[in-house]
């Protein structure tokens, strides 16, 4: 007979609640984690989900979809020290001593009754710890960077019972921090049986970049633009996916909107259609696994530098999976820097990958990203964190 504590196998005569803190609900790679992780939850173990976070896009769906959305104060953290945050920022650090009491006393209604939070980023994790300290709370780490762990929690004192690291990389980085109570569960990936697409009568080869156009991109985007630029257009179509409200995206629509498509960001079922159009995809991280499970052969070209001095991880194969994965699929593992010639050359050696290749790769990734799989690691997590609290 199953342990009433155990939430794998126990069977419930209440419903099991989880509540995740999140900066934003959009839908960027860290939002798609919330969301895969809550939709198995509520479908497989029938768990009331409550998402608290400061705004966005996704809030009318989610609600739509049965979750209790709650909308409250958080601000971004891109440093590992109070005093290199912009001034606005500060404030909220200063006082937390008296806007922890505000944050008990809003957001108590809607927190008790949980059986774990999970948080993400450092304001909502700072929030959560100072919240009902018999329920366990696990933080999700998914970079390297100060906006997904920072040393700020040691100045607040901010300890979560268990972090849970997306790649193997992050799993060291925490190491490298001090941080040795964490577990690697890489990001769940819900494809949906798409149709395949009709034989076009079109003979080019469409290769989308999937990106936004932010300023701390432009590595990619440009050394992207720059092969676009040489290339043959009776041979290749191209396509750019992500956000382009920023003044930097403007300018390069100006000058590029002539040979290529920019559709702006897109709700993931309109994403996932535009993927199951590409032959190539140059992509990292989540948007190159979503890719691959859709069966495009992906290049990973990065902007970030890794250890190895480098941020170009190529096409990726059967051969340089795993250790693609271990970097999250970032391209950080690499000796060389993404640049137009790497680019072009990777999408020619894509052109004869097989599909038997494709499908060793599929079958390597879904026994490790299927979303079923991932929530089961997290229960287990969950359940091991109960016995020690």
């Amino acid at each position: 007979m199953a342990s009433k504590f155990n939430l794998l196998e126990m069977d419930y005569t209440k419903s099991m609640k989880c509540v995740f803190f999140i900066n934003t609900i959009n839908r960027g790679g860290s939002e798609q984690y919330v969301y895969s992780l809550a939709k198995q939850l509520k479908e497989k173990k029938s768990a009331e989900i409550v998402i608290i976070s400061s705004n966005g896009v996704m809030a009318e769906f989610l609600r739509e979809c049965g979750y209790k959305v709650v909308l409250i104060p958080f601000v971004g953290i891109n440093a590992d020290r109070v005093s290199d945050l912009p001034i606005k920022h500060r404030l909220f650090y200063r006082n937390w001593f008296w806007l922890k009491f505000f944050y008990r006393a809003y957001l108590g209604q809607y927190v008790k009754g949980a059986d774990f939070f999970i948080s993400q980023q450092g304001y909502p994790t700072i929030v959560a710890s100072a919240l009902l300290r018999a329920v366990p709370h696990i933080n999700i780490v998914h970079h390297i960077l100060p906006n997904e762990y920072t040393s700020i929690y040691n100045e607040l004192n901010i300890n979560p019972n268990k972090f849970v690291a997306v790649s193997e990389e992050v799993r060291d980085f925490l190491a490298s921090k001090g941080v040795y109570n964490s577990e690697v569960i890489q990001n769940p990936i819900d494809i949906p049986n798409l149709a395949q697409d009709e034989i076009s009568e079109s003979k080019k080869h469409n290769i989308v970049l999937l990106s936004h156009l932010h300023e701390e991109k432009r590595s990619t985007i440009e050394s992207f633009l720059g092969f676009v630029e040489k290339a043959d257009i009776e041979e290749y179509s191209f396509t750019v996916i992500g956000d382009i409200s920023s003044a930097y995206a403007s300018e390069i629509y100006t000058r590029y909107n002539h040979i290529v498509r920019f559709t702006g960001s897109l709700a993931r079922d309109e994403l996932l259609i535009e993927l199951n159009h590409a032959d190539c995809v140059i992509a990292v991280g989540r948007s190159a696994l979503e890719a691959l499970l859709l069966k495009k052969k992906v290049i990973m070209a990065g902007h970030i530098i890794g250890k190895n001095g480098g941020n170009f991880g190529g096409l990726l194969t059967s051969e340089n999976i795993t250790e693609a994965a271990y970097y999250n699929y970032s391209g950080r593992h690499a000796k060389d820097i993404t640049s137009k010639d790497k680019i072009a050359s990777c999408i020619q050696e894509s052109q004869i990958i097989s599909p038997n290749e494709i499908e060793i790769i599929v079958r390597e990734l879904e026994s490790r990203h299927l979303p079923n799989i991932v929530m089961n690691k997290f229960l287990s997590v969950v359940d091991d964190v109960r016995k020690e609290i």
